[in-house]
């Protein structure tokens, strides 16, 4: 006799009891700890220095200090007004006094939270470290240039010249003054464009006009302050090394942020004439911040120079990548 037997429900019944116990071991997922220390991937090779530093800028460091930069911007409201296209209502409008395109020079400088920002008139006895940064309208024009469709799109040039000089002695920082343009309507993605029919003294078209000089003027000012990153950016000295972390002079109360990414180096500090240089500099690793107090930083190497042994009292400064306005802030 031949006994026939359908094992379908069976295996049916094994299957929905099997994915009904693995449904009630399922885990909830693991948290991150927010106290974990971030993976350092460390590599090997040349590390590049920064392109442009300023020695002086170490010993506040040790003093705890950041540098101050006291401001004077001069010539708004001047300088090229009759080719803009503005109504004088609306240039009226747009409150470009003297006073306020001063405070807005000291918050476009000051936004990094790297220096102490001042104006020209507060009276201090200057030191070593602090420096005058001047700049002055010299151009400001607009157009409407036609593209396709009839259409036009405006295109707006502001340009400041701008100083940066030492207070303590007016000594130059830069060899010649910075030309900083802002330029809008260059490209597709940066066009406030008039469409066909519309007029110059239509409302719309002026307030459109206005909020285009408004942003070339802070482009400019993003120019000068960019040159000035570069330039005074903070630097320190290493207290302390284990393996490969170390412990810096220079932090938050002299620039220095969570997060930035620093050169140390070896030189010698010598006076050539009347100006104080660094003399056979040798890069020895990378660093990056991420235990950033008052006046001291947590710091690992990650990239290391083969050959070379970080040791204490070698300099540190931040590299241009974290210099660059923006990529270093936190």
């Amino acid at each position: 006799m031949t006994h026939s037997f359908n094992l379908r429900p069976a295996l049916g019944i094994t299957a929905l009891s099997l994915l009904v116990a693995l449904t009630g071991c399922k885990t909830n997922p693991v948290k991150p700890d927010q106290n974990a220390k971030p993976e350092v991937k460390l590599t090997q090779g040349k590390v590049i220095m920064p392109s442009r530093f300023r020695p002086e800028l170490v010993d506040l460091a040790d003093k705890g200090q950041r540098a101050k930069i006291y401001t004077e911007i001069k010539g708004i409201g001047i300088a090229g007004n009759e080719k803009l296209l503005l109504q004088p209502a609306v240039l009226s409008a747009l409150n470009l006094t003297d006073s306020q395109i001063q405070r807005r020079f000291m918050d476009t400088i000051g936004k990094t939270r790297r220096y102490d920002v001042y104006d020209i008139s507060a009276t201090v006895v200057a030191d070593q470290s602090d420096y005058v940064v001047d700049a002055q309208f010299v151009d400001a024009r607009q157009e409407l240039r036609t593209i396709e469709g009839g259409a036009r799109v405006a295109i707006t040039r502001v340009q400041l010249n701008a100083n940066l000089v030492q207070r303590y002695n007016r000594d130059p920082v830069w060899e010649a003054p910075v030309e900083a343009v802002g330029v809008t309507g260059q490209s597709s993605l940066d066009r406030r464009v008039v469409m066909p029919g519309m007029s110059l003294s239509d409302p719309a078209v002026q307030r459109m006009l206005g909020d285009d000089y408004n942003e070339a003027i802070q482009r400019a000012l993003d120019v000068i302050a960019a040159s000035i990153d570069r330039d005074l950016r903070p630097m320190g000295k290493v207290i302390g090394t284990a393996g490969d972390g170390l412990t810096i002079v220079g932090g938050t109360r002299n620039g220095l942020q969570r997060g930035d990414e620093l050169v140390v180096f070896r030189a010698e500090i010598k006076r050539f004439g009347k100006q104080v240089g660094f003399n056979n500099m040798q890069p020895m690793a990378a660093l990056r911040c991420n235990g950033v107090g008052s006046v001291t930083s947590q710091c690992d190497i990650v990239r290391r120079n083969p050959g070379f042994q970080v040791r204490e009292g070698d300099f540190v400064v931040l590299t241009d990548h974290s210099a660059d306005r923006g990529k270093g802030a936190q």
